[in-house]
């Protein structure tokens, strides 16, 4: 019994929009789109202070699609756990 594609399995939600200011084919927008469509839009992200808060793009209307929490360095953790 054969297993179905990879591209079949792929969840077809997409929760990283376009608009996001990262170069096109950046790596690491690749990364945040597929990690994504695997964790879904129950999914809230707490980063601190880096290159991906930019990237998302302008407040009110970033390119996530799921709650994120833009938080000062070294506290994404605490600020995850509440």
């Amino acid at each position: 019994m054969s297993q179905p594609a990879i591209k079949d399995r792929i969840p077809p939600g997409e929760w990283l929009a376009s608009g996001h200011l990262a170069c096109p084919g950046c790596g690491g927008s690749i990364a945040m789109r597929l990690v994504l469509k695997a964790l879904g839009p129950e999914t809230i992200i707490a980063s601190p202070a880096y290159a991906w808060t930019i990237l998302t793009g302008p407040e009110p209307k970033p390119a996530l699609r799921v709650p994120h929490l833009r938080v000062t360095s070294g506290t994404a953790a605490a600020a995850a756990s509440g």
